[in-house]
């Protein structure tokens, strides 16, 4: 990455533990696409009235080349245990990754020419 990773606790207690697993997933995230340029993570636990005790917001920004942004968010009603925010954060990573393949696939891997392009010497 070219700028560093930026993890963001909002009205959640810091937690140098979860810090450590985001860290983890973000390198996993880029080694799978190395063109990552940056990598933002947000926990979050909303405070306004009316929304479900428990509620627990995960985002994950990931800043590619080209000024383009992935955007991903999750959330759950979960008891807030570190298994449980993990959970949460590893889904939202995946899901980013799925993002990232397809990107991939659609900007990068060679085109496959059809039958009809191959014979008529595209």
């Amino acid at each position: 990455m070219q700028e560093p990773l930026e993890i963001i606790f909002r009205h959640a207690p810091k937690n140098t533990q979860l810090e450590g697993y985001i860290l983890e997933q973000s390198k996993h995230l880029e080694k799978f696409f190395q063109r990552v340029v940056s990598c933002k993570v947000t926990v979050d636990k909303p405070q306004k009235s009316g929304l479900p005790a428990g509620l627990y917001k995960v985002r994950v920004d990931v800043g590619l080349p080209r000024r383009r942004e992935i955007i991903i968010k999750k959330e759950a009603k979960i008891s807030a245990t570190f298994d449980e925010i993990c959970v949460l954060i590893k889904e939202a990573f995946k899901a980013a990754a799925r993002e990232l393949e397809e990107i991939k696939e659609r900007e990068f891997l060679p085109k496959r020419l059809s039958l009809e392009e191959v014979l008529e010497g595209k």
